[in-house]
């Protein structure tokens, strides 16, 4: 099984964040093949 990145730069995006999160680990967790994943959120301050 391949493991998945996903990385999100943001910038101000605090209160997105979670909306974000809420979405995409569902999606992620749905299928076997998606279940082996990383996500990093970056932010350069």
């Amino acid at each position: 099984m391949s493991k998945i990145s996903i990385i999100i730069p943001v910038h101000n995006e605090e209160e997105n964040l979670l909306p974000l999160m809420d979405e995409l680990l569902p999606l992620l967790l749905q299928y076997d093949e998606t279940k082996d994943f990383e996500i990093v959120i970056y932010s350069k301050r």
